[in-house]
């Protein structure tokens, strides 16, 4: 519930701040440092639990100012740690994630100074160690997101939600907040 509240409150003052009501238009290539939360789903869950993480992301999305909907590229690599006892040799189980992906993107208001966007793609995400018995350690799975990007002064800033599928049914749910530098 307080995660959930917490979004909420992130969610309004990205679309909703009077600083962001001024601002730059959206860049068309930007690079951030992502940093968020992440839970673990499926037959993942019982072992790795909550967990944080940080990451850099690329993107680039291009948009004329008459578009009512536009298309873009991201990437990004993110590295994730679960807590005490959530891995069986090391101190705790860390992730690294690599993935690549769709962005399709709609603007918001007037102004057209925040965007809506949805985006998927491909992951590779690497463990410390097996998280289940199977001995795997790097899957090969999908992704899922949805968010919200504006900026502020001249820094674009974004909210997302995103799901990243390891294996059939197994995977992690983060919400992650974005700020970087674009051109």
């Amino acid at each position: 519930m307080r995660g959930a509240v917490v979004a909420a409150l992130a969610a309004a003052a990205v679309v909703g701040a009077p600083s962001l009501a001024t601002a730059d238009p959206l860049p068309t290539g930007r690079l951030s440092l992502q940093v968020g939360g992440k839970a673990a789903t499926g037959g993942f869950a019982s072992r790795l639990g909550f967990g944080w993480g940080w990451g850099l992301e690329a993107a680039y999305q291009p948009m004329r100012p008459d578009q009512s909907v536009g298309l873009g590229v991201s990437w990004s690599a993110s590295w994730s740690y679960y807590g005490d006892g959530s891995a069986r040799i090391s101190s705790q189980l860390a992730t690294v994630e690599l993935d690549a992906g769709l962005r399709i993107r709609v603007p918001l208001g007037v102004r057209r100074r925040q965007v809506l966007f949805l985006g998927g793609g491909a992951a590779l995400v690497r463990m410390n160690e097996p998280p289940v018995e199977d001995g795997e350690r790097s899957y090969v799975g999908g992704w899922a997101a949805a968010g919200v990007e504006g900026m502020f002064r001249q820094f674009p800033i974004g909210l997302e939600a995103r799901y990243v599928l390891a294996r059939t049914d197994d995977g992690t749910i983060g919400l992650w907040l974005s700020a970087g530098f674009g051109s």
